[in-house]
């Protein structure tokens, strides 16, 4: 694996104790290095902030009031450098719409740190990936 920073990540969740929770996961995370580079409680504030700041990863909850996960992953879908999008959510039944939208993984609540961990080692891989093809 390339040696890069920690991987900026972006929590998006309506519900606070899930948004302190995963925070506590990712930076937790020893392998590979993590931050949570900032949270949003809703699509939309995930949206403003995108605006003028860059992240490599999004944990997003599916269900939310407004625009929800899956209408904010439509949104950033075909995005040249969209970060990778990680679903974190109770809702199991949505895993296929998910995966349509080309999210990298999809967790469900409460998550557990292996699993996390998990998608934090593809999430970097993807962005070693990105560096070596835009290397060539």
């Amino acid at each position: 694996m390339l040696t890069h920073p920690p991987l900026r990540v972006l929590i998006v969740d309506d519900e606070p104790l899930a948004r302190l929770r995963l925070r506590g996961l990712v930076e937790a995370n020893e392998e590979p290095r993590a931050e949570v580079a900032a949270e949003a409680g809703s699509g939309e504030q995930a949206l403003a902030w995108l605006k003028d700041h860059a992240c490599d990863l999004i944990l997003l909850d599916v269900q939310m009031p407004g625009l929800d996960g899956l209408g904010l992953a439509q949104a950033l879908r075909g995005r040249p450098f969209a970060p990778a999008i990680v679903f974190v959510t109770a809702h199991a039944q949505h895993a296929l719409q998910a995966f349509e939208l080309e999210a990298l993984d999809y967790l469900t609540k409460p998550v557990r740190r292996e699993r996390l961990q998990a998608s934090l080692a593809r999430a970097a891989q993807r962005l070693d990936e990105r560096a070596a093809a835009k290397a060539r």
